[in-house]
């Protein structure tokens, strides 16, 4: 698919500690697509935003505005970016291929996580998650209850007398507050630390494999000698599982050392910018170092947000 409009007009509406918004900036790096960042401070319920919301009506991140094209979901987005901007390798490999196949297992694994689950439930039951205070992230230890289901609704009641032109988005968004759960059930955030056990198992696997495949001297990654959308989706899920404090769990005390080595190379020393980064920023200037072919496109810094998806 040609592109209509050149990627100067290309603005990315992201949550700077949001696992989806990550997939989708590491894909435009990838891509050497030149674009622009708008960071939306949910702590802040900037996603509430009039102007926002007439571009996601659900008030959700990411958002990609390309000219006249809005598309909103990771999913889609991702999608988009690679049928838009095919002068650079495709992330997503033919089906037909065994690199297509080997795809198609890979993002099927990645499904089986359930991160929502994690990021709600670990926070609150760390004894559970057997998790240490010092181990997860600062953005994970605010509170999100209060925001969502009392400061949320009251917003929204604002806004939408506001903004009579947008009632049915906030009536939809002040029910989704009301209706944020309060807690995880236990039995529910146990099956989804001992699904993750035995995900991250299976990667492992697949990381010995390509061990074995490779020569040494030579720098793989999950499927080849590029990066695909594979890595971009385990690099979203490794990192988010070590902001939660559960890389411990999965993979430290070389338990799974494939799997630390992997992440490590992701995130190899580079120097940061000098001014200030949110994590993701820092984490998008390592995994620069690592893979060459992404080019410097234009950024902004914001501050650190909650690591959350609404």
């Amino acid at each position: 698919m040609a592109s209509k409009h050149s990627a100067e007009d290309l603005v990315v509406y992201y949550e700077g500690h949001s696992y989806r918004s990550h997939r989708v900036l590491l894909a435009l790096e990838t891509k050497h697509v030149v674009y622009r960042k708008q960071e939306v401070d949910v702590a802040n319920l900037e996603n509430l935003s009039p102007e926002y919301m007439k571009l996601n009506p659900s008030g959700d991140t990411p958002t990609l505005v390309h000219g006249v094209e809005v598309v909103v979901g990771d999913e889609q987005i991702l999608h988009y970016i690679d049928d838009t901007f095919q002068e650079s390798p495709q992330l997503y490999l033919d089906e037909s291929t065994q690199g297509g196949r080997k795809t198609k297992y890979l993002l099927k694994l990645s499904d089986k996580l359930d991160l929502d689950i994690l990021m709600r439930g670990v926070p609150l039951n760390k004894e559970l998650a057997r998790v240490e205070s010092d181990d997860l992230s600062a953005g994970f230890k605010k509170d999100r209850t209060t925001l969502f289901r009392e400061t949320l609704p009251e917003k929204c009641e604002q806004l939408k007398k506001e903004n009579p032109d947008l009632t049915e988005e906030y009536e939809k968004k002040k029910e989704w507050g009301l209706n944020y759960p309060v807690d995880v059930d236990s039995d529910e955030l146990d099956a989804a630390l001992k699904m993750t056990d035995d995900v991250i198992a299976k990667l492992e696997d697949e990381l010995t494999i390509r061990k074995i495949e490779e020569p040494p001297e030579k720098e793989w990654w999950l499927i080849g000698m590029r990066l695909t959308i594979s890595d971009i989706y385990w690099a979203s899920n490794l990192y988010l599982l070590e902001q939660l404090g559960l890389a411990k769990r999965y993979w430290g005390g070389n338990k799974r050392p494939h799997v630390a080595a992997y992440l490590n190379k992701i995130k190899q020393h580079s120097s940061f910018k000098e001014e200030p980064q949110s994590d993701f920023d820092k984490f998008v200037s390592k995994v620069k170092s690592k893979w060459p072919w992404v080019v410097p496109v234009g950024a902004a810094v914001g501050a650190v947000l909650l690591f959350i998806v609404i």
